[in-house]
């Protein structure tokens, strides 16, 4: 039996309502200044909504059976309604970005009636208004996506294309309205899959990736795991020489990579890669850390993976971190990879490169804020608390040090909308109106 993209949906989501009916661990009490989850739409997806604060508001963006909508949310006022973006689309996984003079750029998956996936954007006012597109990035199939600021209003973009016998990346510039260059994709690795990508302070680019073997005689079920860097303008012209920094095992054929993310705090780069369990849909994050100065040769072998894990409990004695964000102290304990710990996913890092880095993560119905320098995790602070299972997430940091957090957290029918969620470190009046 062929399935569409609307059956695994279906199942998935039915598998995340179970785990919602679950009793859940008593939460603990956390110690960042975070606000309640202020709803601010919902849908029948398991994306989070994308959101960005522009100086006076936060833009959202979220994806609903045939329709793209988009909101402004405001400090100490009521959400406005939702408004239609786009209709007549069966879209998913969007992404905002900067794009210049305040406006914004939005990207979004989206499947034809052939089953094709492939990659659009749009150019928006401040305020959510369609100023262009939709327009398409990608014509073949497309399958995972990693997107970056490239520092001057427009968008680096690596996505992994699946057309073929084996999967290769491809890279794109779009420019400050959103367009795509024009002229051929450059291919940027072959045999590779699930892109990610950073920018340093400095306006270094880094990227990763998971190989696949070239050799028959290399296991398939392993992927190795590749960085490469360059100081050119766009990631792929004159990179330095790729290195692998570990091997990836899926030796268990019901644990699949749900998504790869990449983090950098000043020194250390750390890879993030998110499974799944299709049997059960627990998620676990494995963490790569590795030197940014690793292309240079200061990398003297293969890194250990870190494997996430939090208290179950709150520990009766913590030291304090100082995070360098508005999120207060945050807990440095020893104890934040405990094996015996909840296990966490669903890993998102902050975009840029900041002394310490924070990633969020859910673990049980918690959202919990990890804090990594120095190449390891150094303390961690819970967010927010979900009333079922949480299906995905987002975390952005703005100018002033703020950070801002989304999720969706899973109806207990199947047949209900999940509830989009955001919760900030900025004063904000929560009002519940979806």
């Amino acid at each position: 039996m062929t399935r569409t993209p609307t059956t695994i949906l279906a199942v998935i989501l039915a598998t995340f309502v179970l785990m919602a009916c679950q009793p859940a661990l008593s939460p603990y009490a956390g110690t960042a200044p975070w606000s309640d989850g202020l709803v601010i739409g919902q849908a029948h997806r398991l994306d989070a909504p994308a959101a960005a604060w522009n100086g006076q508001a936060w833009l959202a963006a979220w994806a609903d059976a045939s329709t793209l909508f988009a909101r402004q949310v405001q400090p100490g006022l009521p959400s406005a309604a939702p408004s239609p973006l786009l209709t007549d689309r069966q879209s998913w996984a969007p992404v905002l970005l900067p794009a210049t003079d305040g406006e914004w750029h939005l990207l979004w998956k989206e499947v034809n009636s052939l089953e094709l996936t492939r990659l659009f954007s749009a150019h928006l006012q401040a305020d959510g208004t369609l100023l262009r597109g939709p327009m398409a990035v990608t014509q073949d199939a497309t399958g995972a996506l990693a997107t970056a600021s490239d520092g001057g209003g427009g968008v680096i973009l690596l996505w992994a294309a699946t057309s073929g016998d084996r999967p290769a990346l491809y890279g794109q510039q779009l420019d400050g309205q959103s367009r795509p260059l024009a002229g051929p994709a450059p291919l940027v690795a072959a045999n590779a899959e699930y892109p990610a990508l950073a920018r340093t302070a400095e306006g270094r680019w880094v990227m990763a990736w998971l190989a696949l073997p070239d050799s028959p005689h290399n296991p398939a079920d392993s992927r190795e795991v590749v960085i490469q860097m360059s100081q050119s303008a766009l990631p792929w012209q004159e990179p330095a020489d790729p290195v692998v920094i570990g091997r990836a095992t899926f030796s268990d054929p019901a644990l699949y990579v749900e998504s790869v993310a990449l983090g950098l705090d000043r020194s250390f780069g750390y890879l993030f890669i998110n499974r799944r369990d299709a049997r059960n849909q627990a998620a676990q994050t494995e963490v790569y850390p590795f030197p940014l100065a690793a292309e240079a040769g200061n990398l003297s072998a293969p890194v250990s993976p870190l494997s996430v894990r939090f208290p179950a409990t709150e520990p009766l004695t913590s030291g304090s971190f100082t995070t360098g964000f508005n999120t207060g102290p945050a807990l440095a304990t020893a104890n934040a990879t405990d094996p015996a710990g909840l296990p966490a996913g669903g890993a998102y890092p902050v975009q840029g490169q900041y002394e310490v880095l924070p990633v969020a993560f859910a673990a049980d119905r918690r959202l919990i804020i990890g804090y990594f320098q120095g190449g390891t995790l150094a303390a961690y602070q819970i967010a927010a608390t979900a009333p079922g299972a949480i299906g995905g997430l987002t975390l952005s940091a703005d100018r002033d040090r703020h950070l801002t957090l989304t999720w969706a957290s899973l109806p207990h029918s199947a047949e209900d909308p999940a509830a989009l969620l955001l919760s900030t470190t900025r004063p904000i009046i929560s009002s519940t109106r979806p």
